[in-house]
């Protein structure tokens, strides 16, 4: 149980980052703070332009598009549900259900343009799709699939800087401002900790309170 309200006070702080961005770009003197720093970040990386690098950034972008994603998390929905690891397939659902209609009505509220549109890209910039679903399905996958214990942290290690390099990545390619996948990722993490959390918190409560109904 410890563990699970290490989580849940993990995910409580990310949502807290999350939270102060988004009152904070409600307001104009917020906005124009925010978007001095991110002109700042975007100069610095339009700079720094590389091939190779270009070339990773985009196979991120490709590796987090819905087309990808999607089919991704239809699997490891069936996967659970074949297995019968009911809890695990109850907060993985339930997150997805959470963060992805979140991602677009905060767009649609903020209406923040992008960079540039000369990638083709359309739609809103604030907060990062790319970076909120790749943060919660890197993090997801290893909540869901691997089992608790000391090898579990390698993977939580990887999946944040997964997280971290999709989030990058968008900024490289000038299809999203810093704030936005800052955002993002913040949203993705404290839904797909948060929820799983509060799931088996409340789980473990039902538990024990059927144990106590039962005659000894």
């Amino acid at each position: 149980m410890a563990s699970h309200r290490v989580a849940l006070a993990t995910a409580v702080v990310f949502l807290v980052v999350a939270l102060s961005l988004l009152i904070f770009m409600g307001f104009e003197g917020g906005k124009d703070a925010a978007q001095a720093i991110d002109d700042e970040v975007r100069s610095g990386f339009q700079s720094a332009q590389w091939a190779p690098i270009v070339w990773l950034a985009e196979l991120l972008g490709i590796i987090g598009a819905w087309y990808v994603t999607w089919p991704l998390r239809i699997v490891v929905t069936g996967f659970l549900a074949l297995r019968r690891r009911w809890e695990a397939l109850l907060a993985w659902v339930v997150a997805i259900l959470v963060y992805e209609p979140l991602i677009g009505v905060l767009k649609t509220v903020y209406e923040r343009p992008r960079p540039t549109l000369a990638t083709g890209i359309t739609g809103f910039s604030f907060p990062s799709g790319h970076a909120a679903v790749g943060a919660a399905v890197a993090i997801g996958l290893v909540i869901v699939l691997v089992p608790a214990g000391p090898d579990r942290r390698y993977y939580e290690v990887l999946a944040g800087w997964f997280a971290l390099l999709m989030a990058l990545s968008r900024v490289y390619l000038d299809v999203h401002w810093l704030t936005d996948v800052v955002a993002g990722v913040a949203l993705g993490a404290a839904v797909m900790i948060g929820v799983p959390a509060l799931v088996h918190e409340v789980g473990d409560r039902l538990h024990l309170r059927r144990g106590a109904a039962d005659p000894a």
